[in-house]
């Protein structure tokens, strides 16, 4: 999910449901749906954290 993400946009509330049931936390992502293509860099350094063994 994005940060730019509002909570009425279904892409947010497919997230929150889905971390829901996967008893996970969300991990807020810069921009919006498209932040891989708008904020590259910390989309990337974010994923990164998250993939990595003990995920941030």
């Amino acid at each position: 999910m994005g940060t730019a993400t509002p909570p009425t946009v279904f892409d947010h509330r497919c997230a929150t449901a889905l971390a829901a049931l996967l008893d996970t936390e969300i991990r807020v992502f810069p921009g919006g749906h498209n932040g891989n293509t708008t904020h590259p860099r910390g989309y990337a350094e974010l994923l990164r954290g998250v993939l990595a063994p003990g995920g941030a």
